[in-house]
C-alpha cells in the first residue's frame, strides 16, 4: 500500500515498487529511467507543494517522507501500473 512506504532511501523504495508491480528485477536501463523520472518529479514537486499535496490522500500525510517525495512515489507507481508488463502477463 502507498501509505505503507518502506524505510530506506528513494532508490530502495523505487526498487521495491518495481519488484512488487512487475515481479522481477529491473534492468539497469529500466531502473535508470524510473529513477530519472522520479528525480525530475520530486524536484518539480518540491517547488509546487500544492501540486504535491493534490496527489496525496490523508493516509499519506503520516508518511515518513516529504509531500513532494510521496507524490513523486505515487506518480512512479502509477507509471509502473501503466506498463504493458504490468497489464499483460505472458
Amino acid at each position: 500500500m502507498l501509505h505503507d512506504i518502506p524505510d530506506g532511501d528513494d532508490e530502495t523504495r523505487l526498487h521495491r515498487a518495481f519488484l512488487l508491480t512487475l515481479g522481477r528485477e529491473p534492468s539497469a536501463k529500466e531502473f535508470a529511467v524510473l529513477r530519472g523520472y522520479f528525480s525530475k518529479l520530486s524536484a518539480d514537486l518540491n517547488h509546487d507543494t500544492n501540486a504535491a499535496k493534490s496527489l496525496l490522500n490523508s493516509a499519506l500525510e503520516q508518511a515518513p517522507v516529504t509531500p513532494a517525495t510521496a507524490a513523486a512515489l505515487v506518480c512512479a507507481a502509477r507509471t509502473l501500473f501503466n506498463t504493458d508488463n504490468f497489464i499483460t502477463r505472458e
